[in-house]
């Protein structure tokens, strides 16, 4: 095989990087050599739902970029963001060059950052009170973010129902 005489020869401080969708198979040759060779690194896709550990990874990610934040503003970060990765990267990119050392606060983030996150959660939530207004209001979010709102709606309210 091709790969075996290649993968010696690559230089270690390369990057190699494969994107897939599922984990892949430990049990294929290809994947074993690859394995044989190289250190992997998974990032996990993390559901919008699940705030604890989106609040973890930005954490994780503010550390990389050298910023601090409160803990209220990195519930803001993350109702305004929603899991985009990237989104979260460069935002705190740009609270770090505004902040200049100082400890990021949740008013600081609500003020510069765009809220770019619509969550079919909170829509559904507003359906379950009967909150209408509400309601009306994440479904406007849901269009300014380029979300399909009306499906975004009737899922919400399939969830509703259905509990």
């Amino acid at each position: 095989m091709q790969l075996e005489s290649i993968l010696p020869k690559i230089p270690s401080t390369n990057t190699f990087l494969i994107t897939n969708t599922h984990k892949p198979d430990a049990r294929n040759k290809s994947v074993k050599l690859l394995l044989e060779y190289a250190q992997v690194k998974e990032f996990p896709f993390i559901p919008q739902w699940k705030t604890q550990a989106l609040i973890q990874q930005a954490r994780t990610l503010a550390d990389e970029v050298g910023v601090t934040l409160t803990t209220d503003a990195y519930k803001v970060l993350i109702d305004y963001t929603g899991n985009n990765t990237r989104l979260i990267f460069t935002e705190l990119e740009k609270l770090k060059t505004y902040a200049l050392g100082k400890t990021v606060n949740g008013d600081m983030v609500k003020e510069l950052v765009s809220e770019s996150a619509a969550n079919s959660l909170q829509l559904a939530n507003a359906i379950r009170l009967g909150n209408i207004a509400q309601a009306l209001e994440f479904v406007e979010r849901l269009i300014n973010c380029n979300e399909p709102a009306f499906t975004q709606m009737l899922y919400s309210l399939q969830v509703v129902l259905l509990e």
